[in-house]
C-alpha cells in the first residue's frame, strides 16, 4: 500500500482517531444537540398549536364580538321604536289637550258672547223703551193729561215686558 502512497500506520491511527472522536461526539456532543434540536422542534410545534389556539379564539371573539355588536342594534332599534312610540303618544296628548282647550275656548267665547248679546238686547230694550215712552208722551201731551199719559205709558210698558 505504500506504492499507492498510503502509510497503514497512519491510515490505521486516521482510523483509531476517527472512531475516538465519533465516540467523544456521539456521548459528549451528539446527544446534547440532538436533544436542543428536539426541544426546538417541541417548542416549533408548541408554538404552531399555539397559534391555531389563539386564532380559533380570536375567531370565537370575532363571532361574540358580532353577536354583541348585532344585539346592540337590536336593542338600539327597539329604542328607537320605543322612543317613537312614546313621542306619538305624547304628540297624541298634546293633540288632543289643545282640542279641549280650542273647545273650552269656544264654549267660554260662546258664553261671552250670548252675555254680551244679552246686556245688548237690555240696552236696546231700555232704549227702545225709552224712545217710545217720549214719543208717545210727545204725541199724547197735547191731547191726553199727565196722568193718562202714564197709565198709558206704563200699559206699553207692560205689554213690551210680557213679549220678551
Amino acid at each position: 500500500m505504500e506504492a499507492l502512497g498510503i502509510d497503514g500506520k497512519l491510515l490505521l491511527a486516521q482510523l483509531i482517531n476517527f472512531g475516538l472522536f465519533f465516540l467523544i461526539f456521539k456521548k459528549f456532543m451528539a446527544k446534547p444537540f440532538f436533544e436542543f434540536i428536539k426541544k426546538q422542534q417541541e417548542a416549533e410545534k408548541e408554538k404552531d398549536r399555539m397559534t391555531e389556539k389563539m386564532l380559533l379564539e380570536e375567531s370565537k371573539m370575532e363571532e361574540r364580538e358580532k353577536k354583541i355588536v348585532e344585539k346592540a342594534q337590536k336593542e338600539a332599534a327597539e329604542i328607537i321604536q320605543d322612543a317613537k312610540n312614546s313621542a306619538k303618544k305624547i304628540e297624541e296628548k298634546g293633540r288632543l289637550k289643545a282640542q279641549e282647550e280650542v273647545g273650552m275656548l269656544k264654549a267660554q267665547l260662546k258664553k261671552q258672547l250670548e252675555e254680551e248679546e244679552k246686556v245688548l238686547r237690555d240696552r236696546v230694550k231700555e232704549d227702545v223703551m225709552t224712545t217710545s215712552g217720549e214719543l208717545v208722551r210727545l204725541v199724547l201731551r197735547d191731547s191726553l193729561d199727565s196722568k193718562q199719559q202714564s197709565q198709558i205709558v206704563a200699559n206699553l210698558l207692560k205689554k213690551a215686558d210680557t213679549l220678551n
